[in-house]
């Protein structure tokens, strides 16, 4: 800007031309800037020494008498700022000077109606409804909130990028609005047909708990895109036909989604018939089925859907029928993959508690104590299996009198796992096994093969047979077996077989075993073939059947401690024994030795010498099971020559037999000799026909 002058016109300052107006000669130039006029005075139009003057009068000078009685200041076009109050011009507001308030050429400001970026309104937010009042939304892009304290939602319905059928007026005006977008329709609440509906493929269907589509009676429902529901009730007011799933909108059809059951469900079954699409089968469900009793209350949590089930006036036995059939066992389906656990407690069984054909199942009854309140028949009787595994807890059946029958019998009957007659590749678990009248643990491989197979038992205890493996036929097999086992307090222990079939072998036991000192109890009683024993035996004394090889038994193996005595009647010497020291001091291994006797066995008037061979019973002293004895002989007579001989029993050569003669007359000769027994411990003597004057036969020990 130039520099600014202000100048009060007087008439003195001229003189007036022939046109009335005063002459100016103020000196001014382009760079001044403004010329103060006093009244009554006008300035002359045109050009002044260079200057431009306008105004309001016409013309464009300024004419006083349209000049109010105040001084003005006049706008010269020349270069100046009107920043500083009382200078040339005073300062103006750009409001008035423009063309009044409504004359807005600044755009950078923020108004009343220019608020379009949240950057302008720093001196805080401004609500968008001032656009046009608070009611004024125009910005569809966004959902409608509704909000509660702590800025949490609610609810929340949108289009995009899915669909809340709640923002449309029905389920049908949501489909047709969407046509043929590809997109996923949700169903929070419950939404009635306003007409036959087809979803087409395009469309996913997502019913959430609590939604439902409601049909008006005279409707249909066609589902040909994907279908999504969890295990609840989301059709209502439908019958068989009404509602049609497409071919891949769902794998398998729920009977829950219609509020059916497993054994009737009509509307879901006639669902799925078009596409071929399968109802549910809990064969392919794999759940925790929970059995317990609560004070004199038996309760099933069958699933989390259904809770608890009352079912105390339910027998135990029908009781486990039930929940069984709830997990899908029922004889026809039996690979469910599922499991079954019982609540500790004690539980009675009025009836033989038989347990149908399972696959990939697993039955846990922890340390429950089930008691058979019957004295005959089998308590538990397990039918085919595969895969299984069952824990059982303490099984003492008979109110404490046993049971004739048997405490368990692991005998499969029906056609199972693989359609098979069979028990394999699973494993059981006992902490006791108890039953005085009868059998402990029985295997029968009678309609269908057993093995391979674990058996763990804690305790096995006063029963009259702990284990036995029944003798299969020769299309069946026992074989492969493992059994871990701590016996005591026992009748007898284990049976293998009662005759040789070949069919039983392979089998293995390990642990302890020891039974009551009874004439005619029985350790191990082996008939068949291959067969291994790892146990420590004892208590047998009386009869000394710690372990007997029955006839026809082969290629059997113990290793162990045996306290009294085997017995091996098989007449084959494939079977083999490895004995192991134990605390009784009449064990060393293969050769055992009898001790300190006190005086000889038999002297020379226990003896007929005629020539003739006669029995000697050695029984007395050499336990069962031996093959040798071991003898002290000491002979004398008065001649030279005199013999004596010892031969097994049963043998007819003059070959393998045992002979001794006098060698002085007179004088003493002593040997010692080891002679081969029968299974019964006999052996045969014979002497000169001849009266000796000494004969004493002393019993040193044995060999197995």
């Amino acid at each position: 800007m130039g520099t600014q002058k202000t100048f009060l016109y007087k008439p003195d300052y001229g003189e007036r031309g022939a046109d009335g107006f005063a002459a100016f000669d103020a000196g001014l130039d382009a760079a001044d800037a403004e010329l103060v006029l006093d009244q009554g005075h006008r300035l002359a139009t045109g050009n002044v020494h260079g200057l431009t003057f306008t105004g309001p009068g016409s013309g464009g000078g300024l004419d006083a008498d349209k000049v109010d009685g105040q001084d003005r200041v006049l706008t010269i076009n020349a270069d100046h700022t009107h920043q500083s109050t009382g200078a040339m011009g005073g300062q103006i507001d750009h409001g008035l000077a423009l063309t009044g308030l409504a004359d807005d050429d600044h755009a950078q400001y923020l108004n009343e109606v220019r608020h379009d970026t949240f950057t302008r309104h720093t001196s805080g937010s401004v609500d968008h409804g001032q656009v046009a009042g608070l009611a004024d939304d125009d910005h569809t892009q966004y959902a409608s909130l509704t909000w509660r304290s702590g800025d949490s939602f609610t609810d929340i319905i949108t289009k995009s990028p899915w669909v809340d059928v709640r923002a449309y007026a029905s389920i049908n005006a949501a489909v047709a609005a969407i046509g043929a977008t590809q997109t996923t329709l949700i169903i929070p609440n419950a939404q009635t047909l306003a007409a036959s509906l087809t979803i087409p493929s395009t469309l996913s269907l997502v019913i959430l708990k609590g939604g439902s589509i409601v049909n008006a009676p005279t409707y249909t429902l066609t589902i040909n895109g994907s279908f999504i529901a969890s295990l609840y009730q989301v059709f209502s007011g439908f019958s068989a036909g009404d509602v049609i799933f497409g071919a891949g909108s769902v794998d398998e059809i729920h009977y829950k989604w219609f509020n059916e059951t497993q054994t009737s469900h009509p509307i879901a079954t006639a669902a799925g018939s078009a596409a071929a699409i399968p109802v549910f089968s809990p064969k392919i469900q794999s759940a925790t089925y929970i059995v317990y009793k609560k004070g004199s209350t038996y309760y099933a949590i069958a699933s989390p859907e259904t809770g608890l089930s009352d079912l105390s006036n339910t027998d135990f036995v029908d009781l486990m029928d039930a929940v069984m059939a709830i997990v899908g066992i029922n004889g026809t389906n039996y690979n469910t993959g599922n499991k079954v656990v019982m609540r500790e407690g004690l539980y009675f069984l009025t009836k033989t508690w038989t347990i149908p054909p399972t696959q990939n199942f697993e039955l846990d009854c922890g340390s429950a104590v089930f008691t058979y309140t019957l004295n005959t028949g089998d308590m538990i009787v397990v039918d085919s299996f595969m895969n299984c595994t069952f824990r059982f807890g303490i099984l003492n059946p008979g109110s404490g009198s046993g049971t004739s029958g048997k405490c368990v019998k692991i005998k499969p009957t029906t056609v199972g796992p693989d359609s098979l007659i069979i028990g394999t590749v699973s494993t059981f678990y006992f902490l006791a096994l108890i039953n005085s009248n009868g059998t402990a643990l029985s295997v029968d491989a009678t309609n269908g093969s057993v093995g391979p197979n674990f058996f763990y038992i804690n305790e096995l205890t006063d029963c009259q047979l702990g284990i036995e493996l029944l003798s299969p036929p020769t299309d069946r097999w026992i074989h492969s077996n493992i059994f871990y086992l701590n016996g005591h307090s026992l009748v007898n222990g284990i049976q293998v077989g009662q005759s040789n079939t070949g069919r039983l072998a392979r089998n293995e036991f390990n642990g302890t075993l020891s039974c009551n000192d009874s004439a005619g109890n029985i350790g191990v009683e082996v008939w068949d073939n291959r067969n291994i024993i790892r146990l420590s035996l004892a208590r047998c004394s009386v009869s000394k059947n710690n372990i007997i090889f029955r006839s026809g038994a082969s290629n059997n193996l113990f290793v162990g401690y045996i306290e009294d005595g085997l017995t091996d009647e098989s007449g084959n010497t494939s079977n083999r024994i490895i004995p192991v020291s134990g605390i009784s001091s009449k064990h060393n291994g293969w050769i055992v030795d009898r001790g300190d006797a006190a005086g000889s066995d038999w002297t020379v008037g226990d003896f007929t010498t005629d020539g003739t061979w006669r029995d000697l019973d050695c029984s007395s002293i050499v336990p069962a099971g031996a093959k040798f004895i071991h003898f002290r002989m000491v002979l004398r007579d008065d001649a030279v020559g005199s013999g004596f001989r010892l031969r097994k029993k049963g043998n007819s050569n003059a070959v393998n037999v045992f002979m001794q003669y006098t060698q002085v007359a007179n004088v003493y000769i002593t040997i010692n000799e080891k002679v081969p027994c029968d299974s019964s411990r006999f052996v045969q003597y014979m002497g000169d026909n001849l009266t000796f004057d000494t004969i004493n036969l002393t019993v040193i020990g044995w060999e197995f």
